[in-house]
């Protein structure tokens, strides 16, 4: 344990039981029963919402007030379950039947070759510890779960168990500092193109054009940054070179996951055999220009080689220039900037990958707004520029934003706080270009005030996971006084 005098043994108590608690998503029950039995011991009225068989529901508690807080107004507290299970390779460790093992280390707490779950664990303490330890008006605990792979408990839940409640503070930022008040909603467009196959051109050899060594990122918090996307430096390279050399395509690979940002691509090619030598010349002169375009990118590599394999077929020519044109035309990057928060992105678009499957070529675009008019917009932009083509198109994976309110009476409540605990100090109120269950729960319950909270964690959603000893102490500073400032009903 941390020397740190400063630091509450009963509220890392309550952490390390919460950490002994298997808990990956989608096995929730343990920690559903966990918080049962802590219900009960206390008192309180516990609710398991339940909804078999796609997660094992939610659970409500509710905490009177404590003496002298009768007329404040009810505030949710609110954070999720379940935890994303990663280890080390050769880390023995079975999520669903393991605790894991807490070490606390100079100024920060992280796992022993596992994720520590301080995402979302942490939140779960600190309501469990606020509702027995401090000053407080009435409090509905919120814990939801299956969050980590698709929102579904926060999808799932019933809203008339938390009907006309004005408040709710999330417990699952992980940037202390910051009073998030926004985020944004997303969707996926993906598009079937389909082709035929034709005999490979005479006289022409097949090259593997890679393109490597970019820097990629999150489709959300890295999508301003201007990293370059390898589907689109390919697209572009291709496209040209159609043009230039009367290419033809074989094939198309690149990007992997909808909310990463392309950091490779490959394809092959035919090269009529009399411009092999231009078409090396013509590789260099590509890296040279979009070095010079992407500054920033000086890993960058383009690299064109003779493929291994020699295919005897090639994709038809009039789905060859369909595809690279339309690549070339699909959005990627920031579209709009937030009007009410400055430097934020309001709406943007992902041409997350490219690959070739057997009869059709499967594009998938990722789309964020946190103003559902906009990302409808995008996703149909997306469409009409693959229309007209020999394709099928579907849009998927919704879930929505949070519209940003800096105005809010909670929002000024939590500076305020903020501000009168650290000496003044600004918090940064922000709006993160990602998904959270404040989107969906606002979707539900559009008159909720609503604010995200959280001490420093680095490294979610890994084994090198890891908590801020000091920012925690602060968080429930925080969180005990905004508790305190809540206006009476």
């Amino acid at each position: 344990m941390s020397k740190n005098p400063k630091i509450d043994p009963k509220f890392w108590a309550l952490f390390n039981q919460i950490a002994a608690t298997p808990r990956p998503s989608k096995k929730e029950e343990k920690i559903i029963a966990y918080l049962k039995n802590w219900a009960k011991d206390h008192g309180f009225i516990c609710v398991h919402d339940q909804h078999e068989p796609e997660t094992r529901g939610n659970i409500v508690i509710y905490v009177p007030e404590t003496e002298g807080m009768e007329k404040r107004k009810t505030v949710i507290l609110q954070a999720h379950m379940d935890m994303v299970p990663e280890k080390d390779k050769d880390k023995k460790h079975n999520f669903e039947n393991d605790p894991i093992e807490v070490i606390f280390e100079d100024e920060w707490v992280h796992a022993n070759g596992t994720t520590l779950g301080a995402d979302d664990g942490i939140g779960i303490a600190a309501a469990l510890h606020i509702a027995t330890e401090t000053k407080h008006g009435p409090l509905v605990l919120l814990f939801t779960a299956d969050e980590e792979t698709g929102l579904n408990g926060a999808k799932n839940l019933d809203t008339d168990l938390i009907k006309d409640i004005p408040f709710l503070i999330n417990l699952d930022s992980e940037t202390f500092g910051e009073i998030t008040i926004g985020c944004a909603g997303g969707c996926n467009t993906t598009v079937k193109l389909w082709y035929q196959m034709w005999e490979a051109p005479n006289n022409a050899t097949a090259y593997r054009i890679k393109v490597n060594g970019l820097k990629g990122g999150h489709s959300g918090v890295d999508i301003d940054k201007k990293h370059a996307n390898a589907n689109k430096v390919l697209a572009h390279i291709l496209s040209d070179a159609t043009g230039r050399f009367e290419i033809e395509l074989y094939d198309f690979d690149g990007g992997d996951k909808f909310n990463a940002i392309a950091r490779e691509a490959t394809a092959v090619v035919f090269v009529p055999n009399n411009f092999n030598e231009a078409f090396q010349e013509f590789i260099q002169e590509m890296e040279n220009h979009f070095k010079e375009s992407y500054p920033e990118e000086t890993d960058l590599k383009i690299t064109a080689e003779v493929s291994e394999v020699q295919p005897d077929v090639a994709i038809d020519s009039e789905t060859q220039i369909d595809l690279l044109k339309r690549l070339c035309d699909t959005p990627h990057g920031v579209v709009t900037m937030s009007s009410v928060m400055p430097d934020t992105i309001e709406t943007s678009t992902n041409l997350a990958s490219c690959h070739k499957k057997e009869g059709y070529i499967e594009i998938v675009s990722s789309h964020r707004s946190s103003d559902k008019e906009e990302l409808e917009t995008i996703a149909s932009e997306v469409q009409r520029i693959w229309n007209d083509a020999e394709t099928t198109i579907k849009h998927s994976g919704e879930y929505p934003g949070w519209t940003p309110d800096p105005n809010s009476e909670l929002c000024n409540i939590a500076v305020e706080c903020f501000k009168s605990i650290f000496g003044n100090e600004e918090p940064k109120v922000t709006s993160i270009h990602g998904g959270l269950e404040c989107g969906v729960l606002w979707d539900k319950v559009p008159e909720l005030q609503m604010i995200s909270l959280g001490p420093t964690i680095c490294g979610a959603h890994s084994p090198q996971e890891r908590c801020n000893i000091e920012t925690v102490v602060k968080f429930l500073q925080l969180l005990c006084e905004i508790l305190i400032c809540i206006p009476e009903k």
